[in-house]
Order: structure tokens, then sequence, then C-alpha cells
């Protein structure tokens, strides 16, 4: 029990169970566990919180991460349960100032200016995913100096990291990219949230000199977590990266394609296109994407002062195209961990058959970025600056099924009722709890007067086709790459492909 907090026992059913499910989960004394107890003070995080959400699944309650994250209590979550599901509630739109994006407020000389391509850029978010591969991309189609922001407890953590970055993602010219440090590769050590960027004055007042180009990647990627966390990585950083920029540089900040939202209120299908921004989604359900749809009103109030900025919201990154690579952390990664649910089991709902799956491989994300901030036609304008980065060549999952079958993995179709009563076993099974922890990143299902939000790129895909880029095709090439390096990377066993579901009969 926590000192300062009255210990009271739980009142009824929905508390005792979740007495008990905390309890285990959390391996505290269920006689010791109040309704008022604190989730995370009784050691409770993001992977605990799956962890109860998998052994309640057979309770049927409506009961998220977020709700874990904004309750905290069995007295507040028992409640939620007891009162049903909750309804979307419409942010308070007063506090959003633009609907829309706004028009820029800049000269056509300044707008159109060309891009040098021996010049300074400053990149943040160099050791993330997409950020090394826009690294990448400049060091291998420009002549740029690439100034490298990274965060360390100094300057040999920072190097340390980006190094560790190039020979992971790589290996085969890894030598080439080490002997370009220090040379057309400066690693700076800083915090983005930080004043000045964390950067002493002399550093930051250099760069500020020299830069005219910021690419901002950097950015808390997780849907899961603390809002005060996104908050400081997500808006509080851009805030101080576009007082870096000011009217002298040119910003071209990495955003998010989950800005539309899931669902929107209305009677029929919204459709999120590069000219929308606030269309009554439900941006607030999830931390990462509140973070995101914030910052990018912060962009927008910059904006309207005269800031130059183009907005690049990307889709759901996948493994490279060429080799099949993926992130570090693919642990981490909900739709591979979907993609693994379905083939280590080797089931599929039948009502899941026809939704659609992107894949957006991050060598070609990253390669049309950079040939977009570098090119020196006019692809933007102060009405159209922001992209939508995403292969539009979607596949129906069925497609994809098929493909898998293909390259030889084991998928059955489940009925709905077949698939929510594996899901319920799997649940129970202390030995399988984890196989399912990921899918329970979901939001909460809604409610009323609200349908789902469409994405569109068509202004995007006109403006690729002038630079001659194209989104790939994804083929049976492809998704076997995707599949060896699930299973080179032991994140998904060859042994076990397709053989859990005849395992939990």
């Amino acid at each position: 029990m926590q000192a300062n907090v009255e210990y009271i026992e739980p009142r009824n059913e929905t508390e005792k169970r979740l007495v008990t499910i905390w309890s285990s989960v959390l391996g505290v004394e269920p006689s010791t566990i109040g309704v008022h107890d604190n989730f995370f003070e009784l050691g409770g995080h993001s992977m605990k919180i799956m962890e109860t959400l998998v052994k309640t699944l057979s309770e049927g309650w409506n009961v998220t991460i977020k709700d874990y994250y904004e309750l905290q209590t069995i007295s507040k979550i028992a409640e939620k349960i007891n009162n049903g599901a909750s309804v979307y509630s419409q942010p308070n739109t007063p506090q959003i100032e633009f609907l829309k994006p706004p028009k820029k407020r800049i000269e056509i000389a300044k707008l159109h200016q060309t891009f040098d391509q021996y010049s300074e850029v400053l990149l943040t978010g160099a050791t993330g995913y997409l950020g090394i591969h826009l690294l990448e991309q400049l060091l291998d189609t420009t002549k740029c100096k690439v100034y490298c922001l990274v965060r360390g407890r100094d300057e040999k953590e920072a190097q340390v990291r980006l190094v560790e970055s190039l020979q992971f993602y790589f290996k085969g010219k890894f030598i080439k990219y080490e002997a370009l440090i220090n040379e057309r590769i400066f690693i700076v050590n800083g915090d983005l949230a930080e004043k000045r960027l964390g950067l002493n004055e002399d550093i930051y007042a250099v760069l500020n000199k020299n830069i005219k180009t910021v690419i901002h990647a950097a950015a808390l990627t997780k849907h899961f977590g603390d809002y005060a966390n996104f908050e400081r990585a997500n808006v509080k950083a851009l805030k101080e990266i576009l007082t870096f920029v000011s009217n002298n540089k040119k910003l071209h900040y990495i955003s998010t394609m989950s800005v539309s939202g899931q669902f929107a209120l209305g009677e029929k299908e919204q459709v999120f296109r590069e000219n929308d921004f606030y269309i009554e989604q439900n941006y607030e359900d999830n931390v990462y994407v509140k973070s995101k749809f914030l910052a990018e009103h912060e962009i927008f109030k910059a904006i309207s002062k005269g800031v130059n900025a183009n907005i690049y919201r990307v889709g759901n990154l996948t493994n490279r195209y060429f080799d099949g690579q993926h992130q570090t952390n693919i642990v981490d990664n909900a739709f591979m961990s979907q993609l693994k649910f379905m083939l280590q089991y080797g089931v599929v709902a039948n009502s899941l058959l026809s939704s659609k799956v992107e894949f957006t491989p991050v060598d070609y994300c990253s390669n049309a970025i950079i040939r977009l901030v570098t090119s020196n036609i006019d692809i933007d304008n102060v009405r159209d600056y922001i992209f939508h980065m995403y292969n539009h060549q979607k596949l129906e999952l069925k497609d994809v099924v098929g493909i898998f079958k293909q390259i030889g993995c084991s998928i059955e179709v489940l009925d709905d009722l077949e698939y929510q009563q594996l899901m319920l076993k799997i649940s129970q099974d202390e030995n399988r709890q984890e196989d399912i922890q990921m899918l329970m990143v979901s939001g909460e299902k809604m409610e009323g007067r609200y349908k789902e939000v469409r994405l569109d790129s068509i202004r995007t895909q006109k403006k690729l086709e002038i630079i001659d880029f194209q989104w790939p095709k994804i083929n049976i090439e492809y998704l076997q790459k995707v599949v060896e390096y699930m299973i080179s990377s032991g994140f998904l066993s060859r042994d076990e492909l397709g053989m859990l579901h005849a395992i939990t009969k």
C-alpha cells in the first residue's frame, strides 16, 4: 500500500476482479491493494498495462492503455467499466486557431529559393528509423554537410549512438559513412526541448548562422505513455526548433498521417486531404497523435507569422524495399506485431479480409522526402506545402494472406467467433499472453455519429510525378523479404510459422 493513501477495500465485483489482476501482474499482495492506489506507484508501466488488458479480454471491458494513464486507480477504472463504453467527446474547438492550414506569408522569391547542394543542413532524429534513412539520402544524393543533433550524456555518447545506428542499418556502406564523420557528418550533442536546443551559446550561434535548411524528424513515436513526455518531445521541442528556424531558414517537418484520426464526427465518411487539418477527428484519443496534431498547429501559427515550413505526413513505415530490413526496436512496432501474430498462429479473422493494408517502405519514403526537399522544381507554394507520404497502392488483407500462402505460410481464415475464442484462450494461457500484448494498442471503440476517416494523397502523387518518383508495388518478392527479416532478426520463429493455432486447440 502506498504512503499517504488511505486503504479502501474493493466495494464491487469489478473492483475485486481488478485487484486480483493487478496483484497477479504487479506481484503485490491483493490484501494491500486499495481502490485508490495508483497503478504506476505500485510498479506499473506500459508493458504491465498491456498484461492487464490481455488478462481482462474475457471480461469484455472497453478499457484502453490511454485509460490506465488517465484514470490510474481501480476506483476510476472500475467506474468507467461499470458506466459502459464512453463516447468520444469533441475537443474544445475554440482552442484550435486553424481548422485549415493557413496560407504562407512569405515573398515568392523566398518561397522558391534554390536548394544549394553544398549547403549545411540540420537533421534531428538521425538515430531513428526514418531519420537515419534521411541521412543516408542526404549523403548519397547531395554534397551537403549534415549536422545531426543527437541527445547523449556527452559528445562521446551522442557519437556512439549515431555510429551504432549507421552500423546497424548500413553494414555495406558503414566504412564509407564512418569516414565522412567530421567531414560531412557532424554530430552535435543536444536536447531539442531545452533552451537553444540544449547547446551552448557559441555552438548555437554558429549553427544559427550557417544552417539554411532544417529537417526535423525527431519524435517520441510510441502510441501510449504519459502525455507529459510526448508534449515535451513532440511539441516543446518543435517550438524550440521554430525559434531556431525563425524567418531565415526553411523547416521540413516530419509529421504523421495519424493526425487524421481514425474517426470523425459526421453522418458520412470523412476524407482527409493534404489541405485538411481539423475535421472533428478523434485526435485526442492517442497521446502520440495528439502531440503531433498540436505540433502541426504550432507550425501553422509560425507560418501565419512568416516562417517558411513544409510538412510531410508519413504513413505506415515498413521494411526496406531492397533488403527487408526493419527498425532496431521491431518488438515495439504494433503493425509488425500484428503480422507476427497472423504468421505465428496461422490465422486471420474473416471480417478483416477486406480491410486495406498499407506498406510504405522506409527507403522509398526517405528518398521521396529528400527529393522533395532538394528539388529545384517549384514543388510547393503558399497553399500547397503539406505532403502525404504514404504508399497509396494498398492491398486488401486477403491479398496479403494470399501472398503469404504463396511464400509457404499456412494461414487459416476463422469466423469472428472462432477468432475471438482463440484470443480469449491465449489471454488465459500464462505462457502465451505475451503474444497478443502489442495487439492491445488499438484505441477505444467509437459510438454514435462517428465515421471512419479515409486518407487521400492525390495532390502529393501529382507532385511526386513531377520529380519522377513512384511508390513500389507490394509483391511476393517484397513480402518474402519481410518474413525473412522477421525470422533472421529473431522476431519470428521459423519453426512456429502457422503452428501455434494447432498448439492452442
